[in-house]
């Protein structure tokens, strides 16, 4: 059941990542987030493949409430899945650093709903959260130089996106915010 969750899951996040956010689109999602949780019926002994399949399927729904506009039950739902996964990890205690990198991404998404309702001090403390976890991930600076750009700590913010381009250096979006940011340094216009 787990096998089928996360795969009903990843179309779920390619939906969310790739297309436009159109009716049909969240329609679809929705619908694959469903099939997600009816393979997910609870039962007695869960084991840890079934419990990490029941938190992505929560990624995904969260993500799901921040691109639908729905920030703060997003952030909800994001927060309740921090102490969940606390209380896998308890379990489960092998799986420990797998769980650490999950709970940076639960960080990054975060930071998403955080910047999309315009909170950016929040913002900026989930990505510190999430950096502290996961230091060496590119996308967690990316997020970070977000933040810090939306609060006006520009030379700060240049210096995340550095940072996130050394590390992820094919990263498209990283380059080109910086270049934006550059050019705004420099005074000249963005041109697209």
């Amino acid at each position: 059941p787990s096998s089928r969750a996360r795969a009903h899951v990843e179309l779920a996040m390619l939906h969310l990542r790739h297309l436009p956010p159109t009716p049909q689109t969240v329609d679809l999602t929705r619908s694959h987030l469903l099939q997600a949780r009816e393979a997910l019926a609870p039962g007695p002994g869960e084991d840890y493949d079934t419990a990490m399949a029941a938190l992505m399927t929560d990624n995904a729904q969260a993500l799901l409430l921040n691109h639908t506009g729905l920030f703060r039950e997003a952030n909800q739902l994001l927060m309740e899945m921090l102490g969940r996964l606390t209380a896998v990890t308890e379990r489960f205690p092998v799986w420990r650093a797998r769980n650490t990198l999950l709970q940076s991404v639960i960080h990054i998404n975060q930071v998403q709903c955080h910047l999309a309702a315009g909170q950016p001090l929040d913002a900026l403390e989930a990505a510190e959260a999430s950096a502290r976890l996961d230091p060496f991930n590119g996308e967690v600076h990316l997020f970070k130089a977000r933040a810090l750009q939306k609060l006006g700590r520009v030379p700060s913010a240049r210096e995340a996106y550095v940072r996130s381009a050394a590390l992820e250096p094919t990263r498209v979006d990283t380059w080109t915010e910086l270049a934006v940011l550059e050019r705004a340094l420099i005074g000249q216009p963005h041109t697209g």
